[in-house]
């Protein structure tokens, strides 16, 4: 073995090392009197071809240390770290789910895909990930995820306010209310004992009240005693949004309120619930922790699958929860069964890295539904379905 690369290492020389060895070997062809002092000019050759050398031997460490995980960086990680199947972390989009997207109602609006959002005070944009289409069908409308019912600006004792949804009526005479907005709480208090999963609240806008509606889905059957100029009623379906920059972009709930690409019709944007941060590329430290934890997990555990799913290109977190009773569990997760929660990556390749890792026997749940289950491949050549979660 060489005197520089030992059992204990690399042996790097120094700068005072190299310039002795260099002397040295000039008084062995020189003789013992050569001049080799700083000023002379063999003193001044040993020195720029010492400083040569030395960098020589910094780029020497420099390869050795990228072969070992503690110390590379960069791209010697990456490559180093790709030898046993792992690849970095790239950044991801932050994600807003499940946006309401008002619109005129009675106007057939199509916004889109591409179609913008953002924050009012500034930030990224949001592009709509696919087409969102409203029917301009009247009464009964089709489903919908929001209605906005304007009332009138004033009634009187005998005037009165009803409407159908989905074939349940609720309705309110303004009596002796003292005011729109207490005739409209009425409302919203009959719609919500209707038990039914309807979110009903009173919305204001310019001085306007409206009666609003939210629901996974409904159909409005009929309504009378609102406006009668329908134009000031609002419908809503929802779409899903993505960022347009990479990156660690959180997504605050409600913090989304601006339409960046008009759109005749579409009047206002409504986003009730967090969305999904992105995330940066992932650093050097993290990779090392992430190829840690993996070679920790052991085999058919719940770490060996987080492990195993992590290691699929692309994917930006995991979740893996499991039910160890013999009943179903308060997450809706049969007895005896595992769930593994994905953002980012392939289904095929996910549902492949869980089979791979998962135990034997035990069930994969998850939220896909026939007969979109993701699959997998065994060694025999045979399909599986492999079921898991992705955020929504």
């Amino acid at each position: 073995m060489s005197s520089f690369l030992t059992t204990a290492g690399f042996k790097k020389l120094s700068l005072a090392e190299i310039r002795a060895n260099l002397e040295a070997e000039h008084r062995i062809v020189f003789g013992s009197g050569v001049d080799l002092s700083p000023e002379g000019p063999l003193g001044q050759s040993v020195a720029i071809s010492s400083k040569y050398l030395a960098d020589t031997w910094e780029g020497l460490a420099e390869v050795y240390t990228a072969r070992d995980p503690d110390t590379a960086t960069g791209v010697a990680l990456d490559e180093l770290y790709a030898e046993i199947g792992l690849k970095r972390l790239e950044p991801t989009q932050a994600r807003a789910p499940g946006v309401y997207l008002w619109t005129t109602y009675g106007m057939s609006t199509t916004i889109p895909a591409g179609s913008a959002i953002k924050a009012a005070s500034g930030g990224s944009t949001y592009s709509l990930d696919s087409d969102v289409v409203v029917s301009g069908a009247s009464m009964p409308t089709s489903a919908l995820k929001g209605i906005r019912l304007r009332f009138k600006a004033s009634y009187l004792p005998a005037d009165e306010v009803a409407l159908s949804l989905d074939g349940h009526g609720v309705y309110a005479a303004y009596g002796t209310h003292t005011s729109v907005s207490a005739l409209a709480q009425e409302l919203v208090s009959d719609i919500v004992n209707l038990g039914l999963g309807y979110s009903a609240s009173v919305y204001t806008d310019s001085g306007n009240v409206y009666l609003q509606i939210i629901a996974d889905s409904l159909h409005l059957i009929s309504a009378t005693g609102f406006t009668d100029d329908h134009d000031q009623w609002q419908v809503a379906l929802t779409g899903d949004f993505t960022c347009d920059d990479y990156g660690a972009v959180s997504v605050p709930a409600l913090s989304l309120d601006t339409i960046a690409t008009p759109i005749s019709d579409w009047i206002s944007i409504y986003q009730p619930i967090a969305g999904i941060s992105g995330t940066d590329t992932e650093t050097d430290t993290e990779f090392r922790l992430r190829k840690a934890q993996g070679l920790r997990s052991g085999t058919a555990t719940e770490d060996a699958i987080w492990a195993a799913v992590y290691r699929v290109p692309n994917v930006a977190r995991v979740v893996v929860s499991s039910n160890r009773g013999m009943a179903q569990d308060a997450e809706g997760r049969p007895a005896k069964s595992f769930e593994v929660v994905v953002e980012g990556g392939a289904n095929a390749a996910i549902a492949q890295a869980i089979w791979g890792a998962m135990p034997a026997g035990i069930l994969p749940y998850g939220t896909f539904e026939s007969p979109n289950i993701p699959t997998a491949v065994g060694t025999d050549g045979a399909v599986h379905q492999v079921n898991f979660s992705c955020p929504k």
